[in-house]
C-alpha cells in the first residue's frame, strides 16, 4: 500500500491518508493507546492541508478506530472496531403517523447524516410502555451507533438509554443532562416576532392563544408575547390570554371576552391556534383582517394556503442541527451539553392589516 498522497489520483486526498493511516494501525506502526501525530505534522508530513488532515481523522474517529481528548491529543481507540453506521430517530408521542413537521425534521436528519456515510432508521415507540427496548436492543448489538429522541421520553427510559454510553440527542424538546444536547425552537424570539409585527401596524389591545399552559413550548412562546408588549411599553393583561385553545366552551368564552375587551389583534403559540380562533370569532360576525389581525406560529412545510401570516419554523434546519450534534458526540465530543435554538422567520400572508385602515 502507497505511503505518500498521489495527488493525481481521482480518490480524494482525505480518503488516501485515511487508508494509509489505517494501515499503520494494522501493521502495529501505531498500537492501541498510541498517540498518532498532531495534525500539522500530518500535514506537513503528506503535504496536504489541515483541512484534508481533519476530515481523514475526524471520520476515523466516527469508525471508532481513533478516539480525540481534550487537551492531550487524539490516540488509537483501545478497541479499534468499525461503527454500524446507523442511527435512529425514536417518535414517542402516541399517533397515527407523523406530523408534517416531523417529516420535515426527519429530512434535516438524513441531511446532515448521509453526506457523512451513516443511515437513518425510524421508530416510532408511541403508546409503548418501553419506548426504549427497541432502541436499547440494537445499542447493546452494536448496531446503532447514536439516537435521537423526538418531541419526549419519560425520565426512566432515557436515563436506561445513558446508561449504554451511546451518544443521544433531544429535538423539540429539552432535559438538563450534562451531556446530552437538545434543539429547540427558539419560542420566545417566535411569539416576539409575531407581536411585534402586529405592533408595527399599529396593534396595542394585542391578545394571545396559547395551548395547555402546563407545556413547557406553551408557556416560553407566552413569555415571548409578553416580552414584546413590555418592551413596546405596553402592560402585559392575563385577561386577554387564552389558555387551552379556542375549541371547547370554555375557549370560546374567553376568546368572546377578548372581544369585549377591544382587542383587535391577536398572536398564537401555533397555526392551528390562531386558525380555531379566528373560526369563532368569524362566527361572531367579526371580520378578518379588516376588525381582527392574527399571527400564527409554525407554518407548514407546503404552506398551499398562504391566508394567514405566520412565523415560520425552520424543522429541516432543526433536524440537520440534531444530526450534526450527534455526529460529534459519536466523534467523542466532550464538549459540554448545548441547547440549541432556533429561530424562526416571519411570512406575511393575508391576515393582517394596519390599524388606521380598520373600519
Amino acid at each position: 500500500m502507497s505511503t505518500v498522497i498521489d495527488k493525481t489520483s481521482e480518490t480524494p486526498r482525505y480518503s488516501q491518508l485515511k487508508a494509509i493511516l489505517k494501515g499503520k494501525i494494522r501493521r502495529g506502526e501505531f498500537r492501541v493507546g498510541d498517540r498518532i501525530p498532531p495534525e500539522r505534522e500530518l500535514a506537513e508530513l503528506y503535504d496536504v492541508s489541515r483541512i484534508t488532515v481533519t476530515r481523514a481523522v475526524r471520520d476515523m474517529v466516527l469508525e471508532g478506530l481513533l478516539k480525540r481528548e481534550q487537551g492531550r491529543g487524539t490516540f488509537v481507540s483501545p478497541r479499534p472496531h468499525a461503527r454500524s453506521m446507523s442511527i435512529a430517530t425514536l417518535v414517542t408521542e402516541t399517533r397515527e403517523e407523523p406530523s408534517s413537521y416531523i417529516l420535515e425534521m426527519f429530512k434535516g436528519i438524513q441531511k446532515a447524516i448521509s453526506a457523512r456515510g451513516y443511515s437513518l432508521v425510524f421508530m416510532n415507540a408511541s403508546g409503548d410502555d418501553a419506548p426504549e427496548s427497541a432502541p436499547l436492543k440494537m445499542i447493546r448489538e452494536g448496531r446503532l451507533d447514536g439516537l435521537i429522541v423526538v418531541e419526549h421520553m419519560p425520565k426512566g427510559p432515557l436515563a436506561r438509554l445513558r446508561e449504554t454510553g451511546a451518544p443521544i440527542v433531544l429535538l423539540d424538546w429539552e432535559a438538563a443532562l450534562p451531556d446530552v444536547d437538545c434543539v429547540l425552537v427558539d419560542d420566545r424570539q417566535a411569539t416576539r416576532l409575531a407581536t411585534d409585527h402586529l405592533l408595527g401596524l399599529g396593534h396595542r389591545t394585542i391578545g394571545f392563544v396559547g395551548g395547555k399552559k402546563s407545556l413547557r413550548f406553551y408557556t416560553e412562546r407566552a413569555a415571548g408575547y409578553r416580552e414584546a408588549l413590555q418592551a413596546a411599553g405596553i402592560t402585559y393583561r392575563k385577561d386577554l390570554v387564552c389558555w387551552d385553545g379556542p375549541w371547547f366552551a370554555d375557549g370560546r368564552a374567553r376568546i368572546k371576552r377578548m372581544l369585549a375587551r377591544g382587542v383587535t389583534a391577536i398572536a398564537g403559540a401555533s397555526d392551528c391556534l390562531v386558525g380555531g380562533a379566528l373560526d369563532v370569532m368569524r362566527n361572531l360576525g367579526v371580520k378578518v383582517p379588516d376588525e381582527m389581525s392574527s399571527v400564527g406560529l409554525g407554518g407548514s412545510p407546503v404552506r398551499p394556503e398562504s391566508f394567514l401570516t405566520t412565523v415560520r419554523i425552520d424543522w429541516v434546519e432543526m433536524g440537520r442541527r440534531a444530526g450534526r450534534s450527534l455526529l460529534a458526540r459519536i466523534g467523542g465530543s466532550t464538549a459540554p451539553s448545548e441547547h440549541i435554538r432556533v429561530p424562526g422567520r416571519l411570512l406575511k400572508g393575508r391576515s393582517c392589516a394596519e390599524l388606521d385602515s380598520a373600519p
